[in-house]
């Protein structure tokens, strides 16, 4: 009887270890995307010869990561792209636990987003 108890608690911790570092995995993703985002409209500008668009920085986005579907918005603070603005590149991601145990403790799933924002350098 004992066992059977322990067992079913140690199982629940284990799923549950699991959840937590799939979900912190995506977070860090996530993260790291709109960092990756922001760093190559920053080198992008209108003095540079590659001038990024909105299009552009979501395609680069979505090869650097492996979190599928993801929603990419950027914003310029000027329209021109000149050397010394700011560029916001924003990221989310939907996260669904992966485990069934995991939908009767956690939501159905969670918005998980990240902004990252940088002066235009080129």
């Amino acid at each position: 009887m004992e066992f059977a108890i322990v067992s079913a608690i140690f199982i629940l911790l284990v799923f549950g270890l699991i959840e937590f570092g799939i979900a912190y995995l995506a977070r860090n993703t996530v993260t790291a995307a709109a960092r990756e985002g922001a760093r190559y409209a920053m080198v992008r500008g209108s003095d540079s010869g590659r001038l990024a668009d909105t299009g552009s920085v979501a395609a680069f986005v979505r090869s650097r990561t492996s979190l599928s579907p993801i929603r990419v918005s950027t914003v310029w603070a000027d329209a021109t792209k000149k050397p010394g603005t700011i560029v916001n590149v924003n990221v989310q991601y939907t996260h669904r636990p992966m485990s069934p145990l995991a939908g009767l403790v956690l939501p159905d799933s969670v918005v998980l987003g990240s902004t990252s924002r940088m002066v235009i350098v080129f």
